[in-house]
């Protein structure tokens, strides 16, 4: 398909107007042209391609139930009243329409300050969850400000950055409370499980007698 490109990735980007389709993103009815090219014959299947791996079942949560992400406390943390602390861990939030790749916004009970509070703008980075006066958390993600003024109450791990970009609009969102060695294990372990995945994908395709188990060769028939 073909559209007209205005940005590296070729993304809209609604804010400013431009990219995507009339300076949107797509809606039910509109139509794409397709654009010239030349066919590509698939690799042969080999036993082991798109093979599924128990370990990613581990990832995902069940259906209809709540996403769960796990945060570590942020800079302004201990600001916000005890309550309130507690009402961010078990509240489960619902992701607002205004959501997009600048940052989703959540709704649910108001989280408050234990006196008002001005700050300068900081750093801010994907994951970064601030609190805007309304009390509803907004997590920033990939293409937000490389700054912001709104008190930071937690930050998803990076490991878990992952789920915020399945979520569906009216969907709920928990936040889990873990810490920096933790998520930093998490993360080395979801590594090293993307490169073996990475690899059986290659050595399914070069290597016709793998088997099932990642890039382990198979065994002769005795």
């Amino acid at each position: 398909m073909t559209y007209p490109k205005c940005s590296a990735r070729g993304r809209p980007i609604k804010k400013n107007g431009f990219g995507g389709l009339e300076g949107r993103g797509l809606k039910r009815g509109d139509r794409l042209s397709l654009c010239q090219g030349s066919a590509a014959p698939l690799p042969e299947a080999h036993d082991g391609f798109g093979a599924w791996h128990d370990d990613l079942d581990a990832g995902f949560d069940p259906p209809g139930q709540p996403v769960t992400v796990r945060v570590v406390p942020a800079a302004e943390f201990d600001a916000f009243t005890s309550p309130s602390r507690e009402l961010f861990f078990s509240n489960a939030w619902t992701l607002t329409p205004d959501a997009n790749r600048m940052g989703y916004r959540f709704s649910g009970e108001k989280l408050n300050l234990g006196q008002p509070r001005e700050l300068l703008s900081h750093g801010i980075v994907p994951g970064t969850v601030q609190v805007p006066p309304s009390g509803q958390p907004i997590i920033q993600l990939a293409d937000a400000n490389t700054c912001g003024g709104y008190p930071k109450i937690a930050t998803v791990i990076e490991a878990d950055l992952w789920r915020l970009g399945q979520l569906r609009v009216g969907q709920a969102l928990r936040f889990a409370l873990t810490d920096i060695d933790s998520g930093l294990e998490t993360l080395r372990l979801q590594r090293a499980l993307t490169t073996r995945i990475r690899q059986a994908a290659v050595d399914s395709v070069w290597r016709p007698q793998t088997n099932r188990k990642f890039g382990s060769a198979a065994q002769p028939s005795s």
